[in-house]
């Protein structure tokens, strides 16, 4: 079990397994912990279906390291890989809105690197990150 607290002590938030980061979206964590959604802090996941949709685009058209897509700008390169083992892509911004970084993987098994991320961002934002699993046990 995660505990989110604030400077004062204050519980923000629990999450108390891990396959919960699974089913709870970047931007409910981020509200859980009193922020929204910004440009630099970022978890965005995408289906398969979306990069097979893109794949057909790249095939359509001549292929190039600058081929981009609005709204979603992975590397050409990751979407025909991503494509051909069937699997989705993650885009996850740390703090930094010049670099993103590009992740395959399935789509439904995010919880780990969506756990990641904002344990990330709790610790950029001074927020206390007490994970039960890791205390010492007191005696009886």
């Amino acid at each position: 079990m995660i505990t989110i607290k604030d400077e004062t002590g204050f519980c923000l938030t629990t999450i108390t397994n891990d396959d919960d980061f699974n089913h709870i979206t970047a931007g409910e964590l981020l509200e859980r912990v009193g922020f929204s959604m910004s440009n630099k802090w970022m978890f965005s996941a995408y289906h398969e279906d979306t990069v097979a949709e893109h794949y057909d685009t790249l095939t359509k058209s001549k292929l190039t390291k600058e081929t981009t897509f609005p709204g979603f700008s992975p590397p050409p390169m990751m979407v025909v890989e991503a494509y051909k083992q069937r699997l989705g892509v993650v885009e996850i911004y740390n703090g930094d809105t010049a670099k993103s970084t590009w992740v395959i993987i399935a789509t439904n098994d995010t919880g780990k690197l969506k756990k990641e991320w904002f344990l990330d961002f709790c610790r950029s934002h001074g927020l206390a990150i007490v994970d039960s699993a890791h205390e010492p046990r007191q005696e009886a």
